[in-house]
């Protein structure tokens, strides 16, 4: 999905997350892919952190999961855009899509 954070647009999608990405995750935060997507629908700070990390990863941006900052709530926004921009073109397609 894109997000578009602090005027930059980003792509996310976690299901495209690797194992070593789930290995940086899980040593530098402490969340396994449960933990991780619990904790994205909680506003866990540690799920955060590492959503905004390996969003920039895939939008090919080199950065320290332990030193990524950033606004919360803005973040959070960000991602409920994305997801509902998302949601909708899949609803378009889906309407669009010739019937059987």
């Amino acid at each position: 999905m894109n997000v578009k954070f602090e005027d930059v647009d980003y792509e996310f999608d976690l299901s495209k997350m690797t194992v070593a990405q789930a290995k940086v995750i899980k040593v530098h935060c402490g969340l396994g892919l449960k933990g991780l997507s619990d904790g994205i629908n909680e506003g866990d700070p540690d799920a955060l952190r590492a959503v905004y990390w390996l969003m920039q990863v895939q939008s090919g941006i080199s950065s320290n999961i332990d030193r990524v900052d950033f606004v919360v709530v803005a973040f959070l926004d960000a991602l409920a855009e994305g997801t509902k921009a998302e949601a909708e073109a899949t609803a378009e397609a889906d309407e669009d899509a010739p019937k059987e």
